[in-house]
């Protein structure tokens, strides 16, 4: 996830907000890659749920992997610890 994004609370739940920018995006830019949109989903449903094992089914991955992610990606875990900031600060 890039560190430009922000996490909005929403009565429902939390949304990922896209980067601001000044420039227009260009249509021929790629979408993100499948595995971000998971992990921007993962670090989402981490916030929301109690659990790991809920937050991994929430998210589509295995709690195994959610454990991994979180105990060993270093990206991961910057993801998640400014998504806890944004929720902190917003709450």
């Amino acid at each position: 996830m890039c560190a430009t994004r922000r996490f909005v609370p929403l009565s429902f739940g939390w949304f990922i907000a896209p980067a601001r920018s000044t420039r227009q995006r260009s249509a021929d830019l790629p979408l993100p890659a499948p595995l971000e949109v998971i992990r921007d989903r993962a670090v989402v449903a981490l916030l929301s749920e109690p659990s790991i094992e809920a937050a991994a089914r929430r998210a589509g991955v295995s709690a195994k992997t959610l454990r991994r992610w979180i105990d060993d990606d270093i990206a991961f875990q910057k993801d998640l610890e400014i998504a806890r900031r944004s929720a902190f600060d917003a709450g």
